[in-house]
């Protein structure tokens, strides 16, 4: 394809053979297109960056109660997630973190296969091998630290520490060149002084074992080195995959040749899932107790697949990176792995994350995935493959709490965790961003409090009050703070409704729903002289109504498979305390100077390793469970009701949906005794892809062995928890299968139905004598005599032995509701598609008219770009614009008259005239008559 092996080499940056085949390599389109079409090719997609999506949760979900764990806690019976491996595909890990102290943890288990890789000081020196250094016998032991300090020898030792990968067998690798003699339990090195500079962090070298826990290594005459893996039983894996990160942007040097997390992201979300016992963690004295993950006893691994943004590169987590992790963490041993980003809806054999995870799945991984950061707008959701769990975020009974004493005598409760405060029952006069905006800046730009819109003369000494939405939270903070605020007052708009979140921001501010900051903004427009105060921050517990929906969850449903519920479950996302880097601020900001061990973040980031750590308890109690039969106790024992025992609010305070929220809120205790279980295999999953239109050799990018396609395949029997009847013109049958995993009993069945919509179960019974039997039953959707149904409705089916209530969300629609959705992900593609042809994307809305009825678009190309396209895969036809004439003609008919009567001259039809247009005068401004037919959805010129 490129003209020689050499030039191959060159352009490969991955090989993937340890779980996946496949390749990422530099190539330009032509070479692409190409490679496309080359026989043994199944798939070639581009290198896409994805997107990182962001202690008291535990006791929230029941695993605890007021610091004590009951014996019902799925912690004691799951031994806190013992042994259980846990990966985390993010932004890296600080390896010093007290949640990754090994205290407590016995030797790295046996299945373990992975490295930490380059474990030097600057590297990952906590999760790799201790070293220690002494002189011959009986000599002074020097720190790590120290080891610069004592000569040329010990800069020696520490070019050798680089060339050490140590795993729990103890294995070390050295080049052979340098080995002279291995002992027996002893490994003794005669190195001489001419070889010290040659020594470097190879990979190939000879493989000494040694069977015992410490090992010696004799550099003779000079020092005596030992080492033992003290520090490697939390955190027993790292790695760094940069190829596709770096192929965006060039050469990348030292500083990113290291697992080590500078931004923060992936040491909470891996914390969360699986961080040990830390008391007294806090932010800025704030929420002050244990912090731990989900599993505290796991071990734990990070995979580094996300970077930051430099230069021309906007950062981010490129596809051939998560590739490559999902690879090497599959081949490694994990039993779990955690996925925090995610990006645009791709069809399956286009998705990074969606192909590393059915491999994963294949091996008896249970991948879960962040639903993403997108609503509330429906159809927003992503990772919706139905092989990973994808996990909602919602809030907690925890708030950080902070009051707003307005000059009118209204206090408003909001939440913040900002370290400063104002003085006590101070108040300071109160000025909108839009009266303080800067004379050259629009009001909408200062309202939202953009950088450079406001003028400081009108902003010094006051709090400032700012609009949420665009620019980021803490950054409205840092805007106000320049221009000399005192304070700031966070208001939501309409859409974000009730989602209000505590941020770090570096001066006293105090976030508010939209509800309290509409009521502001009428304070400061009833009077000439507005006042207010902001308090301090408090910690409050018990907070009513807990869960409700937070608004930035991206929503279902899901529109590439809309008979697939997504997400599948929602856990807590919201002000979530864990372990932090030291290497940035609080808000992650180049002016935050701040550093704090421990931080909040929200986002479906944090509620997926929620969901993370819940899976490897269940991995740990229950190993022999499939990951479909572990998704499925998850989803099936969720509840849909708050604390108050009401059903789960939208942060608009209207009721959620499963669009929402999937199955409910995840509750670890119920999912360790579901009683029954829809379980999935990999051919069913085949045969998935086999009903989307997959061939045989589509499939080979998901399975090393050839599957045939069945004859006949129903998406209505896949055997999915959740249930769904999309396009319901009269009757839909769908088929389950659910298995027996607790005690026999007798299961009975109880539909909430969805509104419109009648259903009936066959049989309305089922009866398990042991275990690991399985029953089927049908549930048939019929429409409710003369009604119809004008958006999706939803309802529960439960079946219950008195003990166990297995519950699957129901989903019915009559229609495909989603279309202008699926209209706009399609405008949003052709700006894609064109956009990569041009020199620069903000062309393309000069160049292109998007279409709404079918599916292309209108742009001036010159013919090398016109060749470009056509070379594209998903490219269908192209062609010319032809100048086409007018054809005029008068026309009378006689008999027309009595048509004219009978069609009552037309009414309700409308015509299109394509040709010259109309003058605008003789538009009717009557459009009453118009207005009655329904289907119309355009407006008069200018009336928008």
């Amino acid at each position: 394809m490129v003209g020689s092996k050499e030039k191959a080499k060159e352009k490969i940056f991955y090989s993937y053979t340890n779980s996946i085949n496949g390749f990422a390599a530099v190539l330009e389109e032509e070479e692409a297109s190409a490679l496309a079409k080359h026989p043994d090719v199944i798939s070639v997609f581009l290198n896409k960056a994805r997107k990182l999506h962001t202690t008291h949760s535990w006791g929230f979900l029941g695993l605890e109660k007021d610091g004590v764990v009951p014996p019902s806690s799925l912690w004691k019976k799951a031994r806190y997630g013992e042994d259980v491996i846990i990966g985390n595909l993010d932004t890296g890990v600080w390896p010093e973190s007290k949640s990754f102290s090994d205290e407590g943890l016995g030797p790295v288990p046996s299945k373990w296969r992975g490295i930490c890789q380059n474990a030097t000081k600057e590297g990952l020196h906590n999760c790799e091998c201790s070293l220690f250094m002494s002189k011959e016998i009986g000599g002074q032991d020097f720190t790590f630290e120290k080891l610069e300090k004592v000569g040329d020898s010990a800069l020696y030792c520490k070019s050798l520490l680089l060339v050490m990968c140590m795993d729990s067998n103890l294995r070390v690798f050295i080049p052979v060149k340098n080995v002279i003699s291995v002992l027996k339990l002893r490994l003794v090195l005669y190195i001489s002084r001419s070889h010290r500079d040659k020594l470097s962090s190879q990979s190939s070298g000879l493989a000494l074992h040694s069977p015992i826990w410490h090992a010696n290594l004799h550099l003779l005459p000079y020092y005596l080195v030992s080492y033992g893996c003290r520090k490697t039983r939390k955190l027993i894996g790292a790695r760094y995959f940069n190829k596709g990160y770096g192929s965006i942007g060039g050469h990348l040097n030292s500083s990113f040749q290291t697992a080590r997390d500078i931004e923060g992201h992936g040491t909470h979300t891996l914390s969360t899932a699986a961080g040990n016992f830390v008391p007294g963690a806090n932010v800025f004295g704030n929420g002050k107790g244990t912090a731990k993950g989900g599993s505290p006893r796991a071990r734990v691994a990070a995979y580094k697949v996300c970077w930051p943004a430099v230069g021309v590169n906007e950062g981010g987590c490129y596809e051939a990176d998560i590739l490559a992790g999902f690879d090497v963490a599959i081949s490694d041993g994990v039993d779990v792995l955690s996925v925090s980003l995610g990006g645009a809806i791709d069809e399956y054999s286009d998705d990074a994350i969606a192909i590393g995870s059915f491999h994963a799945f294949k091996k008896g991984i249970t991948v879960v995935a962040s639903a993403g950061n997108s609503g509330p707008g429906p159809g927003s959701v992503s990772n919706v493959a139905p092989w990973l769990i994808t996990v909602g975020a919602s809030t907690l009974d925890r708030a950080f709490t902070i009051y707003v004493a307005l000059g009118n005598r209204k206090h408003l409760k909001g939440v913040s965790l900002s370290q400063k405060s104002l003085p006590a029952r101070k108040f300071y006069p109160l000025i909108s961003g839009a009266r303080a905006k800067a004379s050259n800046q629009s009001e909408e730009d200062a309202n939202l409090c953009k950088p450079g819109t406001l003028d400081s003369k009108k902003v010094k000494g006051k709090i400032l009050v700012c609009l949420r939405g665009v620019n980021p939270r803490v950054e409205k903070g840092h805007v106000a703070l320049l221009a000399g605020a005192v304070g700031m007052i966070l208001a939501n708009d309409e859409e974000s409704g009730n989602g209000i979140l505590a941020d770090t921001h570096v001066l006293p501010a105090a976030h508010i729903i939209s509800t309290d900051g509409q009521a502001v903004f009428s304070y400061l427009n009833s009077t000439k002289d507005p006042w207010a105060y902001i308090t301090n921050v408090r910690t409050e517990l018990g907070t009513k109504p807990a869960p409700f929906m937070a608004s930035f969850s991206s929503r279902g449903p899901n529109i590439l498979e809309e008979s697939i519920l997504k997400p599948d479950i929602t856990a807590p996302g919201v002000s979530v305390i864990a372990a932090f880097t030291l290497a940035t601020g609080p808000t992650d900001t180049a002016y935050d100077k701040r550093r704090i061990p421990f931080n909040t973040e929200s986002g479906t980031s944090m509620s997926c390793p929620h969901v993370s750590g819940i899976v490897g308890l269940l991995k740990s109690l229950h190993p022999d469970w499939s990951p479909a039969a572990i998704r499925s106790a998850i989803m099936t024992t969720a509840t849909t009701r708050d604390n108050n025992g009401d059903p789960i609010l939208d942060s608009s305070n209207t009721r959620a949906t499963p669009f929402a929220y999937g199955a409910g809120h995840v509750q670890p205790n119920r999912a360790a005794d579901p009683g029954l279980v829809y379980d999935l295999t990999v051919n069913d999953f085949l045969n998935y892809l086999c009903s989307r239109g997959y061939t045989a050799k589509d499939l080979k990018l998901f399975t090393d062995k050839p599957y045939t396609c069945p004859k006949s395949f129903s998406l209505t029997d896949f055997n999915y928890p959740s249930i769904s009847a999309i396009n319901l013109n009269d009757t839909i049958t769908v088929t389950r299968r659910v298995k027996n995993v607790g005690s026999p009993g007798k299961y009975y069945i109880h539909v909430r139905e969805p509104t419109g919509v009648l259903v009936s179960v066959a049989p309305t019974t089922l009866e398990f004598k042991k275990l690991g039997e399985e029953k089927t039953f049908k549930v048939t959707f019929k429409l409710a005599p003369k009604w119809k149904l004008k958006d999706y409705t939803f309802g529960i089916l439960t079946w219950s032995d008195g003990k166990h209530f297995v519950r699957s969300p129901l989903v019915t629609s009559t229609y495909a509701p989603q279309k202008a959705r699926l209209v706009d992900l399609f405008v949003e593609s052709h700006f894609d598609l064109l956009g990569s042809l041009l020199d620069r994307k903000e062309q393309v809305e000069d160049q292109m008219i998007c279409t709404k009825s079918f599916n292309g678009f209108a742009a001036f190309l010159s013919e090398a770009r016109m060749a470009a396209l056509k070379s594209k895969d998903h490219h269908v036809l192209s062609f010319l614009f032809m100048s086409n004439s007018l054809f005029s003609c008068v026309s009378y008919f006689p008999a027309l008259d009595s048509l004219q009567k009978k069609a009552n001259f037309g009414e309700n039809t409308i015509l299109s005239l394509q040709g010259a247009s109309v003058a605008t005068k003789t538009c009717s401004d009557d459009v009453k008559s118009a207005s009655q037919i329904t289907r119309w959805r355009i407006t008069q010129p200018g009336r928008s």
